[in-house]
């Protein structure tokens, strides 16, 4: 696998961007909003807040903390809504950002990512009325819903501080077209596993659907994940830009096996109506958090395939003597390139 020469714009994008320590931030942020809203799930306390935007009247940002703190309930769920705000501020800060570095200051020149800033406001933006109607509808369907889409977005977030990062700009590569497009396969397949993975489990917690097929699912999605990480293994031991998050994938994968059994070990005796064990919450919780690790890491992978450009190979016509008179072929960018 040879490595790609970097031109001077790409020498420019080497350094470290504005844009990727806010999408950072942003994924950071977005992470602990997972983590509550897991609890609150783990907990069934969605509705103990009735009213929003507004918290019992108040102004969200205005409710006072001795009311917040008077019941578990309420605590839990407020915090959910108050870190979503924080997101959505962090994600409008996000868009801006890239937009004014695309059209304005002009120090980011690949505009695609333009549209990935305008994704991650819009996505933000249906994440927040989801979970309004949730409570307005009272819909348990649209929980599921919120949850999955969190996902999503947890992905998309991390995807623009993947494509902006110095690592990016550093690892061109090129690969033989076999390789790279059988990578890039596994690695969407492994994402929509896992993803189809992480709505059965939302549907398990919400609609207490047999766990069976969630079982099921972690076989396929164990499956899926092995397979990426020999792909990888085979095809690109030597490329750490891949290397590494599919070992950070297999060791998740094992994790999440483990949480999940311990998870259905907690929560089979569960009684509902009756006061939830901590034990119950923290280990289920805990096994949402780890399966959105597990798609952001399969996803990573799927971004960072494409930039892994596909070798070019000699053909017939470049052995004619006129096309070595001529060689218009050697100033072409190699496929599959997104920079």
């Amino acid at each position: 696998m040879s490595v790609a020469p970097l031109g001077r714009e790409q020498m420019a994008e080497k350094r470290p961007s504005g844009i990727h320590r806010w999408a950072l931030v942003t994924a950071g942020a977005t992470f602990p909003l997972l983590m509550l809203g897991g609890i609150v799930t783990s907990l069934d306390v969605g509705l103990a807040v009735p009213d929003w935007p507004t918290t019992f009247g108040y102004q969200m940002f205005l409710y006072p903390i001795g009311k917040m703190l008077e019941s578990t309930g309420v605590f839990w769920e407020h915090s959910h809504r108050l870190m979503g705000s924080l997101v959505g501020m962090l994600t409008i800060g996000l868009a801006t950002w890239i937009t004014l570095s695309v059209y304005r200051w002009r120090t980011e020149s690949r505009r695609w990512i333009f549209g990935l800033g305008i994704a991650a406001l819009v996505g933000v933006c249906i994440q927040g009325v989801l979970g309004g109607l949730r409570v307005e509808l009272l819909a348990r369907e649209l929980a599921v819903v919120h949850g999955a889409f969190a996902q999503a977005f947890f992905c998309l977030v991390v995807g623009i501080a993947v494509v902006t990062s110095k690592s990016w700009s550093e690892a061109a590569a090129s690969a033989p077209a076999e390789a790279v497009h059988g990578l890039r396969r596994a690695a969407l397949w492994t994402c929509a596993f896992v993803y189809g993975q992480l709505v059965l489990g939302a549907l398990v917690r919400h609609f207490q659907v047999t766990v069976l097929f969630h079982a099921l699912g972690a076989i396929v999605v164990a499956l899926a994940c092995v397979t990426l990480r020999r792909r990888v293994q085979r095809d690109f031991g030597g490329n750490g830009f891949l290397t590494k998050p599919a070992r950070r994938l297999v060791h998740l994968l094992g994790l999440q096996v483990v949480l999940g059994i311990v998870t259905w070990i907690a929560t089979r005796h569960t009684v509902p109506g009756e006061q939830i064990p901590i034990a119950d919450v923290v280990s289920a919780t805990s096994h949402v958090l780890v399966g959105a690790l597990l798609l952001m890491t399969a996803f990573v992978i799927k971004v960072r395939s494409h930039r892994i450009e596909i070798e070019e190979t000699a053909s017939e016509e470049s052995l004619d003597p006129e096309t070595f008179e001529n060689p218009s072929w050697s100033s072409a960018e190699p496929a599959g390139s997104m920079r």
